[in-house]
């Protein structure tokens, strides 16, 4: 039998806010271009939501060519509206003169559709463009991926597997494979519906909770004496303390993503 394949991350978004008020640059290229200033303008955004990291290249000949396709407008219109817009810097000044358009506003307003991804928002750091992982702990993950392994073979335990005959653990030796969840309540419901189970179905079980957010543990934020949100920059490191939780749909004056600090999760504080 041929293994499954997960369904690709998300590097991309399908669609971005297209609000009703004409922007001053919208409303320059309208009125120099006309209809095809305001096409050239919305093709952009619309270009740079659907790339991935939200980052059009156009190194390579072929890209500028699906590029310039995917606009379809005349050259010399495409060329003065992106030398406009460069200069206005809704398209980044330092990016364009590596022949990469990066729009930080229409990025910053996508926030929303990577609220529940496992990587942040796509950030610049120099002349490229990064996506961190969330909690900042793929170290830990891979930690525990790789304990899986060692203690079944593989993360997933398929019927030939010679770890049939491997015992089941105790509850509390799950608990440490799948820290984030609540391997308790999982176990309870696992008993009912399959009471005579092995430690390869244990293994599956939790395996699809995991990846299906079900029985996950509720996290608490941590929070300073006086009442206030702990925060982490996932730019530069710093720590932050939030007022309360839309503080968390900010950016840190770095430019980077706060994302909360939570109960029993050691900090990790950049020394500078």
């Amino acid at each position: 039998m041929s293994k499954k394949v997960g369904r690709p991350e998300a590097r991309n978004c399908a669609y971005f806010p297209h609000h009703t008020e004409t922007t001053p640059e919208l409303k320059y290229l309208e009125e120099q271009y006309g209809a095809e200033g305001y096409r050239v303008y919305y093709r952009l955004h619309e270009f740079c939501t659907t790339s991935n990291d939200h980052l059009i290249n156009l190194n390579n000949k072929y890209d500028e060519l699906t590029f310039r396709n995917y606009i379809n407008a005349p050259k010399e219109i495409v060329d003065d509206a992106i030398e406009y817009l460069v200069y206005r810097e809704l398209i980044d000044p330092e990016m364009y003169d590596q022949k990469k358009i990066w729009m930080p506003n229409l990025v910053t307003k996508l926030r929303p559709c990577w609220k529940d991804r496992e990587r942040c928002l796509p950030q610049k750091e120099g002349t490229e463009i990064v996506s961190r992982y969330r909690n900042s702990d793929r170290i830990e993950k891979n930690r525990i991926k790789q304990n899986k392994i060692e203690l079944n073979g593989s993360s997933t335990i398929n019927d030939n597997s010679n770890s049939l005959l491997t015992a089941v653990r105790t509850d509390e030796e799950y608990q440490q494979l799948f820290p984030d969840l609540d391997v308790p309540k999982a176990m309870k419901r696992l008993r009912i519906e399959n009471p005579d189970y092995k430690h390869k179905d244990v293994i599956n079980w939790l395996t699809h909770a995991e990846k299906n957010g079900f029985s996950s543990k509720k996290k608490k934020i941590k929070r300073t004496k006086s009442g206030m949100f702990k925060a982490k920059c996932m730019k530069c490191g710093d720590t932050d303390s939030l007022q309360d939780k839309r503080g968390f749909n900010t950016m840190h004056h770095c430019g980077g993503e706060l994302e909360p600090i939570y109960e029993n999760k050691k900090e990790v504080i950049n020394e500078k």
